[in-house]
Formats: C-alpha cells, sequence, structure tokens
C-alpha cells in the first residue's frame, strides 16, 4: 500500500507538474496579448497625437486665411469709400470747370463787346 500510494502521489505531482506548465504557457501567451495589446494601443495613441497636431495645424491655416479674407474685405471696403471720395471731388471739379469755362465765355464776351464799343 505504500508503494501504492507513492505511486499515486507521484502522478499526482506529474498531473500536477503538468498543470503548472500549461497555467506558464498560458500565462506566456496572455502576456504577449497583453503586450500586443499595449503595443497597438500605443500606436494608437501616437496616431490620435499625430492627427491633433495636423488638427492643430488645420486650425491655424484656417484662421490665417480667414483673417486675410477679413482683410480682404475690410481693404476693399476703403477702396470703395476712397473711390466714392474721388467720384464726388471729380464731379466737383468738373463742375468748378465748366464754371470757369462759363466764366472764361462771358469774360471773352464782354471783352469783344468793350472792343466793340471802343
Amino acid at each position: 500500500t505504500l508503494h501504492s500510494r507513492v505511486n499515486s502521489l507521484q502522478q499526482s505531482i506529474s498531473k500536477l507538474s503538468e498543470e503548472k506548465k500549461q497555467l506558464l504557457e498560458d500565462t506566456l501567451a496572455a502576456n504577449t496579448q497583453i503586450s500586443s495589446k499595449d503595443e497597438r494601443i500605443l500606436l494608437l495613441v501616437q496616431e490620435q497625437k499625430a492627427l491633433c497636431e495636423k488638427i492643430q495645424t488645420s486650425d491655424k491655416q484656417y484662421l490665417g486665411a480667414k483673417k486675410c479674407a477679413n482683410d480682404l474685405v475690410e481693404s476693399s471696403q476703403d477702396l470703395e469709400k476712397k473711390y466714392i471720395i474721388l467720384e464726388k471731388v471729380c464731379s466737383e471739379q468738373k463742375l468748378e470747370l465748366a464754371n470757369l469755362n462759363t466764366d472764361q465765355e462771358t469774360l471773352h464776351s464782354r471783352e469783344n463787346s468793350l472792343q466793340q464799343s471802343i
């Protein structure tokens, strides 16, 4: 019976040893999966960071373009105001020139009248 008891214990030890070996293999496989997932997470985080940087760059470009567009609109409005002022000045100068021409014609007419009366 002692011999059968030793035999039984050896079988139990052998079985436990196989279970331990299997558990170690399972643990190694699980650690490998975790490591693989960690690497994937790291890659995803890096991709997310790169996308955030692209978004920030795009935002800066958009704001720059928007400012440029606003500056162009403001410049265009300033030019329109200056054009209106210049148009008004030209109109006034044309009127003044017409008045001067009329005055000159009147003076010529008077001069001719005076010369004829002399």
